[in-house]
């Protein structure tokens, strides 16, 4: 049985072309929000982990050579967990998100279930959003990021730039804005 890589890059926020430079800042930003020390939320132990081995494996240039390698190994029609977004978006009310979203010739030719995972910016449950600089959760920005799954019905015929947007709740629309995806069509070579 074949196992499913992480995406690295979506974990981080980074598209797969980053710099060294680019991917130590979105690794230090995510540790800020995310470290259970800072936000006082034990449940976080998952995710600063998923975002430390995702910055040792792409802050390590070999390793990182090594995962691109595997990654382009990934059998087709076999889709990697929802982390499918290039680009962590980084949303904010009435502003319109594009995310790249892959997909094998397969998905595109024929639509597909899927499954994307969008940020969310909600009022910091810890301050009561009011900014409060000492919030060991928001660290005094009044807001929290948030991870969504959303799953979606891709229509046949998709082609690379494609924008289909991504139904999204009420109270998430509200405070992401509008999220289109933008489709990728992967080459299977």
């Amino acid at each position: 049985m074949t196992r499913h890589l992480p995406n690295y890059y979506a974990i981080l926020g980074v598209l797969p072309r980053a710099t060294a430079e680019e991917i130590r800042r979105a690794y230090l930003e995510l540790a800020k929000k995310h470290h259970p020390d800072v936000t006082g939320d034990p449940a976080e132990q998952a995710e600063i982990k998923r975002i430390n081995d995702a910055f040792r494996v792409l802050s390590d240039p070999e390793a990182r050579r090594k995962y691109d390698a595997a990654r382009q190994q990934t059998p087709r029609g076999r889709r990697p967990p929802a982390t499918r977004a290039r680009r962590a978006p980084q949303p904010a009310p009435g502003r319109r998100q594009i995310i790249d979203f892959p997909l094998t010739p397969e998905e595109s030719r024929y639509g597909a279930t899927a499954h994307a995972t969008v940020g969310v910016r909600l009022p910091c449950p810890r301050c009561s959003a009011r900014a409060a600089e000492s919030c060991p959760r928001c660290g005094g920005s009044g807001t929290v990021l948030e991870r969504r799954k959303v799953a979606l019905t891709l229509p046949p015929a998709c082609r690379t730039g494609t924008l289909l947007q991504l139904p999204l709740s009420a109270e998430d629309a509200e405070h992401a804005g509008t999220v289109l995806l933008r489709i990728v069509v992967r080459p299977t070579w």
